[in-house]
C-alpha cells in the first residue's frame, strides 16, 4: 500500500480504518510511517449487528499494522456525530479475501482471514 501525499493530509483528523479482518476502527490519526503502520488515539471499533445497534468498543491509543489495512478514509466529524448508531443496524463487514501462495505448486489460492483467531482458512468448495 503505498502512502503518497494521502495520510499526511489526515494527521490529527478523525479516521475510519477498515481492516483486512472486516474490522472498523474510528480514531484521531496521530502518525503513519512508511509501512503505513499507523497510530491512531482516541480511539474505538465499531461493531455492527443485524440484530442490534452498533456497539463502540473503546480502544484508546490504538496501532494498526500496514498490511493489515484495507482502507482509510477521512471521517465528517459532524454527519457521523448526527447518525443514532444504537438505532443502526447492518451485516458485519467479510473478511477481505487474501491470496497465498501455496507453495508446493507455487500457485496463487484464495484464503479468508478468520475474524476471531486471525487464521487463514482455505476456501470451500462450490456446492453443486
Amino acid at each position: 500500500m503505498s502512502t503518497g501525499p494521502g495520510l499526511e493530509s489526515l494527521v490529527d483528523q478523525t479516521i475510519s480504518v477498515i481492516t483486512n479482518d472486516g474490522r472498523n476502527i474510528v480514531g484521531v490519526l496521530k502518525g503513519f510511517d512508511q509501512a503505513t503502520n499507523i497510530i491512531l488515539d482516541e480511539s474505538h471499533e465499531r461493531v455492527y449487528s443485524t440484530k442490534e445497534g452498533v456497539q463502540q468498543l473503546v480502544l484508546g491509543l490504538y496501532i494498526i499494522r500496514g498490511d493489515n489495512i484495507s482502507v482509510v478514509g477521512e471521517l465528517d466529524e459532524e454527519l457521523d456525530s448526527a447518525l443514532d448508531l444504537s438505532n443502526l443496524r447492518a451485516h458485519p463487514l467479510k473478511p477481505k479475501m487474501m491470496l497465498k501462495e501455496h507453495h508446493h505448486h507455487h500457485q496463487w489460492q484464495p484464503q479468508f482471514v478468520d475474524n476471531d483467531q486471525n487464521l487463514m482458512i482455505p476456501p470451500q468448495s462450490p456446492m453443486n
